[in-house]
């Protein structure tokens, strides 16, 4: 069988890793992600590759949600919210006594915009009340575009 190459935006028809059961949904390609080999403290964990994705049908979505308690809400991604980078923090990769941890790096941020706090209140059920105010982390890799 001849392996088909996806590229970013592509919609795709994919299952759920938990079995047969949970129905098929459509989702759009988002970002690859590839995981090379890491060797570990106990274990050696292999490496993997995969896509990033969000629904497109809200049908789809509201039915896992209902029959299987699967918690996504809405088609599409998240919504980008605005906020300030106020200090960078670096974790290097670390040996735990279960686990070995990955590190990562990012930035202590709060929300600058109100109205954007709301939506992620009522919407999402994200609990930030203050803009300004509350203090949230952004992984480097969820930065969109810098704005100012």
């Amino acid at each position: 069988m001849a392996k088909i190459k996806y590229k970013k935006d592509d919609i795709v028809l994919v299952k759920s890793r938990a079995g047969d059961v949970i129905p098929s949904i459509h989702v759009r390609l988002l970002e690859r992600e590839v995981v090379s080999p890491r060797k570990g403290n106990r274990i050696d964990w292999p490496g993997y590759s995969g896509w990033m994705a969000t629904p497109i049908y809200q049908k789809e979505i509201e039915i896992l949600k209902k029959e299987w308690s699967i918690p996504l809400t809405k088609v599409n991604k998240d919504p980008p919210i605005h906020v300030r980078l106020l200090e960078r923090e670096i974790r290097p990769p670390s040996k735990g006594n279960k686990f070995d941890w990955p590190g990562y790096s990012g930035w202590t941020a709060t929300p600058i915009y109100q109205k954007e706090i709301e939506i992620l209140r009522k919407e999402w059920s994200i609990p930030l009340k203050k803009a300004n105010k509350d203090l949230t982390f952004v992984y480097d890799d969820d930065i969109i575009k810098k704005i100012t």
